[in-house]
């Protein structure tokens, strides 16, 4: 594990929010270390995580590290999940996105990189048929996270976004919501 995310973790008893997925926090973790692994310092990482926090966490692996040396990738993905972490297939783009089978790696979800190109009708057809095979709900559209990204997303079926913005958004939309709701009642009183 990166050695400034342990120390960060160590000196403040908690992980980055970055991926935004209801319950669960990201960790990234690049194969080769892992395979290393457990080194004391993912060890010690990994010993200052109560085993109830583990299933809100996840970890982040790049499809290039994990289809490079599959074997280094199962026992990573093997051995943080017997630990009771989820792991993400990270690095994903809508050009490889046929080579991902979410089922076969067993991983809990997949990051898709923002892309103009989703803008493209066949494009964003093709990506929403795969995006639908792997599960709209284990897809994590990331590195993007302006209005039109989240909007395009939503039409290709993702409902999970990562980025800064996401927040602020999620937060505006639902603020939007709660007042049409409140016009609604108070022009039915």
């Amino acid at each position: 594990m990166d050695e400034q995310v342990i120390a960060d973790f160590m000196a403040q008893g908690e992980i980055s929010e970055e991926l935004k997925v209801p319950g669960r926090q990201r960790v990234a973790e690049p194969v080769p270390k892992l395979r290393q692994s457990v080194r004391p310092e993912f060890m010690m990482f990994d010993d200052a995580v109560p085993a109830s926090r583990r299933d809100h966490l996840i970890v982040e692996i790049q499809m290039v590290d994990a289809l490079s040396n599959l074997s280094a990738f199962a026992f990573a993905r093997r051995f943080v999940q017997d630990r009771g972490y989820h792991v993400a297939l990270d690095g994903v783009t809508h050009r490889t996105l046929g080579l991902v089978d979410r089922d076969r790696l067993d991983v809990d979800y997949v990051k898709l990189i923002w892309s103009q190109d989703f803008a493209d009708r066949d494009v964003a057809s093709r990506s929403q048929t795969l995006i639908h095979r792997i599960s709209e709900a284990r897809t994590v559209l990331c590195r993007r996270d302006d209005r039109d990204a989240v909007d395009r997303g939503i039409d290709l079926g993702i409902g999970v976004f990562q980025g800064r913005q996401v927040e602020t958004l999620i937060a505006e939309e639902n603020r939007k919501r709660e007042l049409r709701r409140l016009k609604r009642r108070i022009e039915g009183s």
